[in-house]
């Protein structure tokens, strides 16, 4: 029978499935045993589903889903509710992330059945004690807390986290969350917030910045971004830098772009202070940056970057970086670069 068949027939069916022993591996050598089963069934032109699993303690996942006519497979119900106690769970499903501790509590309810959508959100994961390890970045987040609420119109968000010795905090909201074009509007703010730690680069800031994504508007991203501290530091830097082979002919290099395609940007950058060695140059970083861009105009930086305390050493010998400076006035990319530097070699003279 053809599905238009389906509401005049007399038919049930039913599906079930148990797995009493299912095994979640996560960090290295941690792992969870959950309980888990699937049921679902249909009947006279109505169709039901259910997914309920258990773990370790007051762990549990209810998740429950209707369609009242598989005819009108668009109009459906589901309630689904979710905690843990332990976070490691999530992080197994979330490989970015590592070694997370704290809860996590959620609630949906969801109801396509009028016109209008009906929903309810809430979340809240983590809390005072909570923190989650970001390899990638080489840095721990400590008492990490994200809440949301909200309904089929709008949900709105508040998170927080500890790094270093900093903080980073805001607030968010998901506009119309149940739409393909959905908007995400989030402000970050922190204070000497420690955003990277590795041996080749770290970086402390201080942000506020808004940014927003989704919808038929290109992403933005504006505000403020002060560099506290930080390092640039690539292998090799103090001996001679490598060279092109001369055998090698170079047509053309591929020229970085950010993440973004098409990004409206409008962000001041305050470099207060930033360590650099590289390739025999080593010193601190200090400056003013805005960069712009819009959908109409190319991606610009005015402002400049000055090199303080700044040496350069090449073939057994050490410059004095007297004055190092990258001055934009036009593509970030083409900067113009001012520099002097010197070297005693004698009592008397220098070069």
């Amino acid at each position: 029978a053809s599905v238009s068949d389906l509401r005049n027939l007399r038919y049930e069916a039913r599906f079930d499935m148990a797995m009493p022993k299912t095994v979640i591996r996560y960090f290295d050598d941690d792992s969870a045993t959950w309980s888990m089963s699937v049921h679902a069934g249909a009947k006279d032109g109505a169709a039901t589903a259910e997914l309920r699993a258990t773990g370790n303690g007051a762990d549990f996942v209810n998740l429950d889903a209707v369609v009242p006519d598989v005819q009108a497979f668009g109009k459906y119900t589901v309630d689904g509710a979710f905690r843990t106690d332990n976070l490691g769970i999530v992080t197994a499903f979330l490989p970015a992330l590592d070694r997370a501790t704290g809860g996590a509590r959620a609630e949906a309810h969801i109801s396509t059945l009028s016109d209008r959508p009906v929903a309810r959100f809430s979340a809240q994961v983590g809390g005072d004690g909570s923190q989650v390890v970001v390899p990638g970045a080489g840095i721990t987040l400590q008492n990490v807390r994200l809440d949301a609420i909200g309904d089929a119109d709008r949900i709105d968000l508040t998170y927080s986290a500890e790094s270093g010795k900093g903080t980073l905090n805001g607030t968010g909201r998901i506009i119309d969350p149940l739409l393909p074009e959905r908007n995400l509007e989030l402000e970050v703010k922190g204070e000497d917030f420690e955003a990277i730690r590795r041996a080749e680069i770290a970086l402390i800031t201080s942000p506020d910045v808004r940014i927003h994504l989704g919808g038929e508007r290109p992403a933005e991203v504006s505000g403020t971004l002060k560099v506290k501290g930080g390092w640039l530091r690539l292998a090799g830097g103090s001996s001679d830098a490598r060279t092109v082979s001369p055998d090698v002919t170079v047509v053309a290099r591929p020229v970085q772009t950010f993440f973004f395609g098409q990004l409206g940007l409008n962000l001041d950058i305050d470099i207060e202070q930033f360590e650099v060695d590289m390739y025999g140059l080593t010193g601190r970083v200090e400056g003013d940056i805005s960069l712009t861009e819009g959908v109409r105009t190319s991606r610009r930086a005015v402002g400049s970057v000055r090199l303080v305390d700044g040496f350069f050493s090449r073939y057994g010998q050490t410059f004095t970086v007297e004055r190092g400076r990258l001055i934009f006035g036009g593509p970030l990319t083409n900067p113009v670069l001012d520099v002097v530097s010197s070297r005693s070699i004698n009592e008397g003279g220098s070069v």
